[in-house]
């Protein structure tokens, strides 16, 4: 975490906001270490709202969190898979219902979220 915090320091972040930020990482239970999203962030702190999708990528580029892209049918919702690249979205899909999909087709229903990577 010291890396994440001098890092924000360096992007000229207020240490407010960063000592805000690095309380609410490290008060996520373990089930919210594994699906973080900028919003849950900013409905906590609304003084963090336009900062908060910053502050979580630069917790990615600092190697606390990594990205996950939740890839969801587009006719039932179900959580079909779950990629850490965008390069590794398949092709095609199929859900546990048999509803075959292209998920490239269906944008909207790739939620972006990150985690916490193993040992932070």
């Amino acid at each position: 975490m010291k890396k994440l915090e001098k890092s924000l320091l360096d992007k000229n972040i207020p240490k407010e906001h960063i000592d805000i930020f690095l309380q609410w990482l490290n008060s996520l239970t373990d089930n919210e270490k594994q699906r973080i999203l900028p919003e849950h962030l900013a409905s906590k702190h609304p003084n963090l709202q336009e900062k908060a999708r910053f502050l979580i990528y630069q917790a990615v580029h600092s190697k606390i969190l990594k990205t996950n892209y939740e890839i969801y049918c587009p006719d039932c919702k179900e959580l079909v898979n779950t990629v850490h690249s965008a390069l590794n979205i398949p092709e095609k899909l199929i859900c546990s219902k048999y509803h075959t999909f292209v998920p490239e087709d269906n944008l909207e229903d790739i939620i972006v979220s990150f985690a916490f990577i193993q040992n932070n």
